[in-house]
C-alpha cells in the first residue's frame, strides 16, 4: 500500500448524546489541509501585525503632532514673555545709564550694548528647524543666560549708584544748608565792617540775623554738639554759645542765645531746635550771630545756605 493511500479515521463523540461521528482522511489530504491552514494563519498574523503597526504609527504621529503644537504654543508664549522682559530690560538699562551719569560713576569695561537673542520681528515657527528639544536646550537657554547677565550687570550698577547717592545724601545731611532763623532778617554780613562798639573796621566772622527775643533757632544740618557755653560776662563776647560739629571739618557757631536746649555730645538733626534768640554778651539787640567754619577757617555762611 502506498503511503498516500493510507487513511486516518477521526471519531467525534458527543458528551450530551450517545451517538458519534467519524470521518476518514488520507495522509495526502491531511497534509494539504495542514499546509493551507498554516498559510492562512500566517497571513492572518501578518495582516494583523501590519494593521497594528499602522494604527500605532498613526497614533504616534497624532501624539507627536499634538506635542509639537503644544510646544509651538509654549514657545510662542515664551517669545512674548521674552520680548516683554527685553523691553523692560532696555528701559531698566537706560534708566541705570542715566543714573550712572548723574552719580558720576566711571565707565566700566563692557563689550558694548547687549543684543537680544530673540528679535521682535523673528517668527519662531519659521526659525524652528528640527527637534524642538534642541531649540529649548540651545536657543532659549542662550536667551535666559543673556538676560541673567544683563540683569546682574544692571543690579551691580544700581548698587554702586545706591551707595554713591547714599554717600552724597549723608554728605548733604551734614551740610549747613538752611538758615537757622528762616524768618529772620540778615542785619550784618560776613567780612569787613565797622564794629558798632569801637567804630573801627574789623573782620566779621559770621552773619547777624535779627529776630524777636525768644525766636527758635534751628540746627542747619545733622551733627554733634561740641560746645555749650551758658556762663558769660555782660557786654563781652558772644554770650550764651553753642557749637555743632557736622563732620568733614565743618562746624557752626550760634551766639547771643537767650536759652539753650542741647547738651555737649548730643546728636542733632536738621531742623532740631537748639536754642532761642537773645542778646546775651556783647550785643546791641536781639539777634543771632551765626558762623560757619571749615577746616579751621571762617567761611561766609551764605555760601552754604540754600533757602
Amino acid at each position: 500500500m502506498k503511503y498516500s493511500d493510507k487513511r486516518i479515521r477521526v471519531q467525534i463523540f458527543s458528551v450530551s448524546q450517545s451517538h458519534y461521528r467519524q470521518m476518514e482522511l488520507s495522509w495526502g489530504k491531511l497534509l494539504l489541509y495542514s499546509i493551507l491552514g498554516g498559510l492562512g494563519m500566517a497571513l492572518a498574523i501578518t495582516a494583523g501585525a501590519i494593521l497594528l503597526n499602522r494604527v500605532y504609527k498613526d497614533f504616534n504621529i497624532k501624539a507627536q503632532l499634538e506635542e509639537n503644537e503644544f510646544l509651538h504654543h509654549k514657545i510662542a508664549k515664551m517669545e512674548s514673555r521674552f520680548n516683554n522682559i527685553s523691553m523692560k530690560m532696555r528701559h531698566l538699562e537706560n534708566t541705570t545709564r542715566d543714573l550712572k551719569i548723574m552719580a558720576n560713576l566711571p565707565d566700566t569695561a563692557t563689550s558694548g550694548p547687549s543684543k537680544s537673542l530673540i528679535e521682535p520681528s523673528q517668527d519662531l515657527y519659521l526659525a524652528y528647524a528640527g527637534d524642538i528639544s534642541e531649540y529649548d536646550s540651545l536657543r532659549i537657554e542662550a536667551v535666559i543666560d543673556n538676560l541673567e547677565q544683563r540683569l546682574d550687570e544692571t543690579m551691580r550698577l544700581q548698587n554702586a549708584i545706591k551707595h554713591r547717592f547714599q554717600a552724597v545724601e549723608d554728605e548733604l545731611k551734614h551740610m549747613p544748608s538752611i538758615r537757622p532763623l528762616p524768618k529772620g532778617r540778615i542785619s550784618d554780613l560776613f567780612g569787613k565792617r565797622i564794629d558798632p562798639f569801637i567804630q573801627k573796621i574789623r573782620h566779621h566772622n559770621g552773619i547777624d540775623i535779627s529776630a524777636p527775643q525768644g525766636t527758635d533757632v534751628y540746627a542747619p544740618a545733622a551733627g554733634i554738639v561740641e560746645l555749650v557755653k551758658t556762663r558769660y560776662r555782660l557786654n563781652r563776647g558772644y554770650g550764651r554759645v553753642v557749637i555743632i560739629n557736622h563732620g568733614r571739618g565743618i562746624k557752626t557757631l550760634y551766639g547771643h542765645l537767650s536759652k539753650i536746649f542741647v547738651k555737649k555730645g548730643q546728636k542733632v538733626e536738621r531742623w532740631d531746635v537748639i536754642g532761642q534768640v537773645g542778646e546775651t554778651g556783647r550785643a546791641t539787640g536781639p539777634h543771632l550771630h551765626y558762623e560757619v567754619w571749615q577746616n579751621g577757617k571762617a567761611i561766609d555762611p551764605l555760601e552754604y545756605i540754600l533757602n
